[in-house]
């Protein structure tokens, strides 16, 4: 049955040139591909990787012809920008600029479906106003929306079809039985569960992690990065007067290139007069585990937003806890220098809150502590696989894990933390939970390596992949 796909494309690494080879199976399978752009600079570069057969719409082109100003959106929820400010907190906001952007957005989509009538939607899980504007459009149409994203399994793709998780987990999870699970399936958790929560293996998404580099190193990186752009930035130069108005993302990249040296001159800076903040694990008193998030991403900007500001939500996480205990607030490596000296001040003055240095090992920290209380972060189910309770307040794929609990607010995270002090939780057996969980997990996403379609040894089948995702299509039809 000939479908058609469309696909949203950003500026993005690996996960385009997954998508490019996606649209040339399915292109080569009798599929008709629609490649939208977010912005020109990511037209001007990755346009390369889809096949000529795709049809390919811009944003910014179709917004300067057909943009209607005085035509008013409606209904539309403040939430779905919320996602862009926290990400983007330096670029300049301002109310009718925002509203403009809100109805250019969804005018373009409304003309997309309308259209172009697509079958699916293949893009990032949802975490700036494009991506979350074009999935409200597409429920509004009864169309999936599937947010491809690298797994925390190795060799898997997540598919989320609802956010940043995925619909069907959860019911697989509690159909599931140890004797419903095949002995290789039980083979690759049990192999997954040793190595995650050993760290003996880097799970195999933080080979997308930002690379650090040395002052030196940086400017060597940046200025052969803007030697490798130099074509695409004076092509947006030449269009910039006629399209910079429809144009966000590429206006906030060239924002974002301006001040990137003074971050790092900044973040130097810090990394030399911040480690005296940072204290080491110890003591008789009971405490709690808060990871700290990197900022801008999408594990706070979007899925845990009404609390991206992590000083305000650790404060009230501080003093939900039972005295004496303690809050040890353990930095992300990838973050260090990256937060003002003022941001640590605040945190020591909260009386039972320990700022935890990034190399204390996560291991230790979970098996001695009461609980892991976190917005996002994958150390809430490293905890949770160990056996800890894990207080969870963003909406992510291992919430449905037992141990897992999501108060809707602080007071009843101090119910929660207080319940489970007195009564601390048990599963009989942590290991069958462990191996259903991971399981239904890896049931909802599909072989393969959204970075693997980067490079030269590139092993992905892409007719099984695209077959896979053909059949989620039908399957969500007949549910409808």
């Amino acid at each position: 049955m000939d479908m058609k796909w469309c696909f949203l494309v950003n500026r993005a690494p690996f996960l385009i040139e997954f998508f490019g080879k996606l649209a040339t199976a399915l292109v080569e399978q009798g599929d008709e591909c629609i490649v939208i752009f977010n912005g020109k600079l990511a037209e001007y570069e990755k346009k390369r990787y889809f096949p000529k057969e795709a049809t390919f719409l811009s944003k910014a082109d179709w917004c300067k012809v057909n943009f209607k100003q005085e035509k008013r959106v409606r209904n539309i929820p403040w939430a779905l920008f919320l996602p862009s400010f926290n990400r983007f907190e330096h670029y300049p906001f301002g109310y009718r600029d925002t509203v403009s952007r809100f109805a250019q957005h969804v005018q373009f989509f409304e003309h997309v479906f309308e259209a172009y009538k697509p079958d699916c939607v293949l893009a990032e899980p949802p975490s700036g106003v494009f991506h979350q504007i074009a999935r409200y459009v597409s429920s509004l149409r009864g169309v999936p929306y599937f947010g491809l994203t690298t797994s925390r399994l190795p060799r898997r793709i997540d598919v989320f079809d609802a956010g940043f998780t995925n619909a069907h987990m959860e019911p697989s999870f509690l159909q599931l039985s140890k004797k419903d699970i095949s002995p290789e399936e039980i083979a690759f958790a049990k192999n997954f569960l040793s190595r995650f929560l050993s760290h003996k293996t880097p799970p195999s998404y933080t080979g997308l992690a930002k690379i650090r580099f040395s002052p030196f190193g940086f400017f060597r990186h940046y200025l052969t990065s803007i030697q490798e752009r130099g074509g695409i930035i004076p092509r947006y130069l030449a269009e910039r007067p006629a399209v910079s108005r429809f144009d966000q993302e590429s206006e906030a990249e060239l924002w974002h290139m301006l001040r990137q040296p003074w971050n790092v001159l900044k973040r130097q800076f810090r990394l030399r007069t911040q480690a005296g903040f940072y204290s080491s694990s110890g003591g008789d008193a009971p405490y709690f585990l808060f990871p700290l998030h990197v900022q801008p991403e999408a594990s706070t900007a979007y899925l845990a937003m009404y609390l991206a500001d992590q000083l305000s939500a650790i404060r009230s996480c501080a003093f939900t806890l039972p005295f004496p205990a303690k809050l040890y607030v353990r930095e992300h490596p990838s973050a260090v220098g990256s937060k003002p000296k003022s941001f640590y001040v605040s945190l020591r003055e909260i009386p039972n809150v320990v700022i935890i240095s990034p190399t204390e090992p996560i291991p230790s920290l979970i098996a001695k502590a009461q609980g892991v209380i976190t917005l996002s972060s994958t150390v809430g189910l490293e905890a949770a696989l160990a056996g800890k309770p894990v207080y969870l307040f963003g909406n992510v794929f291992y919430e449905f894990h037992p141990l897992c609990r999501t108060p809707r607010n602080f007071k009843e995270l101090q119910e929660m933390i207080s319940a489970d002090t007195n009564h601390p939780p048990t599963i009989s057996d942590l290991e069958g939970a462990n191996l259903c969980f991971l399981v239904a997990y890896m049931r909802a996403g599909i072989a393969g390596s959204i970075v693997g379609a980067s490079s030269p040894q590139d092993s992905n089948n892409y007719s099984v992949i695209v077959g896979e995702l053909r059949k989620r299509v039908l399957r969500g039809r007949e549910e409808v």
